[in-house]
């Protein structure tokens, strides 16, 4: 089940974790629609002779020829990769250094990595060992109390970013030299991009044609999905580290003693990089929030940047001096048109029935395409159709489109 380079990951862990005469057992856990990049595995790792076990898991890319034809692996893993042992503790050392009152440590430990060509794979602690829980439900939005739980979270991982570039500038242009969006380079999928945004967005259009409110709103994101392309890419100021694709299946949670979340913890670095905060609040809020959120999506935001501000006033640092009210208001006046269109697939897949859900490599190795898996799928829920005028309701009533 396992390579060589992925049993040699797996051996000097046990070697470091202590272990001296051990075997160990390997279990597939991925789920259809839970990872698109990789296979996941939990490894048990046992002392012969006594109780002692520890457990990991292990992320491996996919090896499928045609699947590694269309997604950039090496970029992908070597970003994650780059986000366990560089950017995460970076940040992490800096805001203890600084002393931000509220930190953020929401992540898990990355043990081990390898980056060989058809073999990148990530070998990290296991949460589920120290009490942490994925959600049952995927498809259902996050209650007000896990809602909350994530947004200050995501708040807390930003407010580093910012206080570094006033407080050590030369230092956060240093981390986000390597931290640009890798799809961004290339032509290609730019283009090819736009083509099936278009027709998502044609056959979104037939599914809401008995709506004609959500029809004009749809029909003014189409005309201008060639600008909405072009400036997905532009970096509007300041920039921070984002996670880049936080929705429940990314999402773990610890609860003591009752059904409230105390703790969570991000999942899946993989597309993590410098990016207006805007981006990173609407593709939570589009795929993640209540009904009732979504329509008042101001009280969002104010929770957020409330957060934010409270944060770096807690190392003398003024969010007036760097992240204004106006500026993160034109921020996400921008961003929440753009993240709604490029996030329609992601909807798609997100509200798919379960029961006809199929995986990425699946549907490669039955001649489908990554534009065909993610956007061009005419089979659609209730859920979905009801998903996209609510949120299309939104933006015409808050006027960002």
């Amino acid at each position: 089940m396992l390579s060589s380079v992925q049993k040699s990951l797996v051996n000097q862990v046990a070697l470091k974790e202590g272990f001296i005469n051990y075997e160990f057992s390997v279990e597939e856990i991925s789920k259809i629609g839970g990872n698109y990049l990789g296979t996941i595995y939990r490894v048990t790792v046992k002392e012969k002779g006594n109780h002692k076990h520890k457990k990991f898991i292990l992320k491996c890319a996919l090896k499928n020829v045609e699947v590694r034809s269309e997604l950039p692996f090496q970029d992908i893993y070597h970003r994650e990769l780059f986000m366990y042992q560089t950017v995460l503790p970076t940040l992490e050392t800096f805001q203890e250094k600084v002393g931000l009152v509220m930190p953020f440590k929401a992540y898990t430990k990355c043990l081990q990595g390898s980056l060989e060509e058809g073999q990148e794979c990530l070998l990290m602690e296991d949460l589920a060992e120290i009490g942490y829980k994925t959600l049952d439900d995927k498809t259902k939005p996050l209650d007000q109390t896990h809602l909350d739980l994530v947004l200050h979270e995501v708040a807390k991982l930003h407010s580093i970013s910012l206080a570094m570039q006033l407080l050590e500038p030369e230092a956060f242009r240093s981390l986000q030299k390597n931290l640009q969006n890798y799809w961004e380079k290339n032509e290609h999928f730019r283009s090819s991009l736009k083509e099936n945004l278009e027709k998502r967005i044609e056959i979104t259009l037939k599914l809401l044609k008995a709506d004609a409110k959500a029809v004009e709103a749809l029909e003014r994101c189409k005309k201008e999905i060639k600008r909405i392309v072009k400036e997905s890419a532009v970096k509007e100021q300041p920039l921070v580290v984002i996670h880049g694709d936080i929705w429940c299946n990314n999402l773990m949670f610890k609860y003591e003693d009752s059904a409230l979340p105390t703790n969570l913890c991000f999942l899946d670095w993989q597309i993590s990089q410098v990016q207006s905060p805007a981006v990173e609040l609407f593709y939570l809020l589009y795929l993640s929030a209540s009904k009732e959120v979504l329509n008042h999506p101001q009280q969002f935001l104010d929770t957020y940047y409330r957060t934010l501000k409270d944060n770096l006033r807690s190392v003398n640092c003024d969010i007036e001096s760097i992240l204004p009210r106006d500026i993160f208001r034109k921020h996400c006046e921008k961003f929440a048109k753009i993240s709604f269109v490029i996030l329609l697939g992601n909807l798609l897949k997100l509200l798919k029935d379960e029961s006809k859900s199929t995986s990425f490599n699946d549907d490669v190795e039955s001649g489908k395409g990554i534009w065909e898996h993610f956007f061009l799928d005419e089979d659609v829920s209730e859920a979905y159709c009801q998903r996209v005028k609510d949120i299309l309701y939104m933006l015409l009533d808050n006027k960002y489109i």
